[in-house]
């Protein structure tokens, strides 16, 4: 163990390469009677959030929870030839797979929640159309450049116009 542990302190490997090679690594030295898989994913999760911060929210014993089977037989097959290859290329294959649903989930969630801003502002629009800009920005918690956005949006989108000066006029939700 020891050598493995200044094996990943001295090695030039990409960080997604080093903890797969860790990972495969502990799971073969195999150290304690129990818990192996889980403390070795445990460490590929922590090398892994050195590196990015976005592993903090993706870690690999939920990543191979998903894979369980395949995660099994990656570890039989890098045994059976004797080197960490075949493991490390599932779990890179796994963990690409897990960022792209990651940025895709993450993306839905910008979405409902540009949504929701459209949704709130059009909704104080129409509880009072002599409503500013910087009343909607105190009432949303929103900075001015947020809600000039959205509304930019909205009149983009023929959903609000403005009628009348910005001192005198008024809004006008459209539909």
């Amino acid at each position: 163990m020891d050598e493995l542990f200044e094996w990943l302190q001295s090695t030039d490997e990409h960080p997604l390469i080093a903890s797969c090679v860790f990972h495969y690594e502990f799971e073969f030295i195999h150290p304690f009677s129990d818990g192996n898989g889980r403390i070795g994913r445990l460490w590929q999760t922590v090398i892994l959030k050195s590196f990015k911060d976005i592993f903090t929210y993706m870690p690999i014993e939920s990543v191979v929870r998903n894979h369980q089977s395949e995660y099994y037989q990656a570890l039989e097959d890098a045994g059976s030839v004797g080197e960490s290859t075949p493991f490390i290329e599932f779990m890179l294959e796994i963990i690409t797979q897990s960022l792209k649903e990651y940025i895709k989930e993450s993306k839905k969630s910008d979405q409902k929640s540009n949504l929701k801003s459209d949704q709130k502002i059009l909704d104080l629009i129409m509880q009072d159309n002599k409503i500013t800009i910087m009343q909607i920005c105190q009432q949303l918690g929103m900075s001015e450049s947020g809600v000039k956005k959205v509304i930019k949006k909205l009149k983009d989108e023929n959903r609000l116009q403005r009628v009348g000066s910005l001192k005198g006029g008024h809004w006008e939700v459209l539909g």
